[in-house]
């Protein structure tokens, strides 16, 4: 103990204790907030003709737009890393810290539950032609999955991102603003196939 108190410790790892803490004090708190709602409020028991219904479901989209929020630049961090590597075979990339690998993984993670929420708001007849909460959440997911994908893609990636697509093409039908989102998911597609293809 008395040797752990003289060790000196430098400014970045105290930065990084300070920074692990606050992340993981978000996180407890999201997690709290989803375990205080209501029995009647978990939309997998719900009926899908309940007139509350989008609005559980838009709930659940904010809770995982959360997770995403605090881990997105964590993922396009560790995305950079990895083609780099590859790249500069000479130069070694510094890797990132379990805390940015760790917020990764949970961002990637709450964009696969994102999409199991359109899913099932496509398989019960909620979907909406154009809502911009909709559109908005299943745009990120898309785009989260589609930049996880340059590290590593599992057996069900292509499915996602083609529902993810397809749920932009349904939603956008006769909105031109909409379309050109769908525009925007389709260049980040191009994109990160070419560097996970690197």
């Amino acid at each position: 103990m008395i040797v752990h108190l003289l060790t000196p410790v430098s400014r970045g790892s105290l930065n990084e204790a300070a920074e692990q803490s606050r992340v993981e004090s978000w996180e407890s708190d999201l997690r709290q907030w989803k375990k205080s709602l209501p029995p009647d409020f978990k939309i997998d028991t719900m009926h899908p003709k309940d007139s509350r219904y989008r609005t559980i479901f838009h709930l659940y989209l904010n809770y995982y737009y959360a997770w995403i929020t605090m881990g997105k630049v964590a993922l396009v961090t560790v995305a950079r890393t990895s083609p780099r590597s590859h790249l500069q075979p000479g130069s070694k990339p510094s890797e990132p810290s379990d805390l940015i690998v760790r917020q990764s993984r949970s961002c990637a993670k709450a964009a696969r539950k994102l999409l199991l929420l359109f899913e099932n708001l496509t398989n019960t007849g909620n979907i909406t032609r154009f809502s911009f909460t909709d559109f908005q959440g299943c745009s990120i997911a898309t785009i989260v999955t589609l930049v996880a994908g340059i590290m590593e893609r599992d057996s069900g990636y292509e499915a996602r991102v083609t529902f993810g697509l397809d749920c932009l093409r349904k939603m956008a039908t006769g909105n031109i603003t909409a379309k050109m989102g769908v525009k925007f998911v389709e260049a980040v597609q191009s994109i990160t196939n070419e560097a996970a293809a690197k």
